[in-house]
């Protein structure tokens, strides 16, 4: 019978170790899934943010024919068809002899000045102002670049609004009629920062006829005897 060796040596089975690399690469993983859904997040933010901020101001996602039509308003109407539509219309007469109206629609105010004092008189420049709580560019650029496009012109500093802060920007409406829209950033009586945004349209040519005629009338009031 051979001898057995009892001091042959037996291997000892180690637990199989994991390599550092696994745990770096699971890491690295939980980041870009964190990363992504942050960016997702402030994506969703800043497409929808405050999703009524628009509907008081501007009460629908057309345009005119002109590329104007605010509250159902545009630029040529005469005044007894805006008072058809805006009974709350409140015209007042201002020193040059025209007639400027005011209406306001959730916060928003609508001023319309029209060519003259008659009901036949036509709009030929609106401006709407309201105040936000607060109000971003990408907001203010995303919002009418769905309804015309790049802005002509774009002149404000720094994305995040300091106070006394001042933005212009200018779209051409398929009418061709400039629309200009200013924000400003101020604070009121508590000392809250707000964001005031004012939207201005002009028919250039009912302006100009506007002011020949109040010419007209002013060179007719300086003649002896008239």
């Amino acid at each position: 019978m051979p001898a057995r060796d009892i001091y042959k040596f037996k291997p000892v089975a180690y637990p199989k170790r994991r390599s550092h690399w696994s745990g770096i690469g699971t890491l690295i993983l939980l980041c870009l899934i964190s990363i992504l859904t942050l960016a997702l997040f402030f994506a969703f933010l800043t497409t929808e943010s405050r999703p009524n901020v628009w509907r008081s101001m501007f009460t629908q996602t057309t345009v005119g024919k002109n590329g104007v039509l605010f509250a159902d308003i545009t630029l040529g109407m005469s005044r007894s068809a805006v008072e058809k539509i805006r009974p709350d219309l409140m015209p007042r007469r201002v020193a040059n002899g025209k007639t400027v109206g005011t209406f306001r629609v959730d916060g928003a105010t609508h001023t319309l000045w029209f060519t003259g004092p008659g009901q036949d008189h036509k709009v030929h420049r609106i401006r709407i102002e309201r105040t936000y709580v607060q109000l971003g560019e990408d907001e203010i650029l995303a919002r009418f670049g769905r309804l015309y496009g790049n802005p002509v012109v774009t002149d404000c500093g720094r994305r995040v609004f300091a106070e006394g802060r001042q933005c212009h920007y200018q779209w051409l409406t398929k009418g061709g009629v400039p629309l200009d829209v200013h924000s400003r950033v101020i604070k009121d009586v508590n000392g809250a920062t707000r964001t005031v945004l004012t939207v201005t349209a002009i028919d250039a040519y009912l302006e100009g006829k506007a002011r020949d005629d109040e010419r007209v009338r002013l060179h007719a009031n300086l003649i002896p005897g008239r």
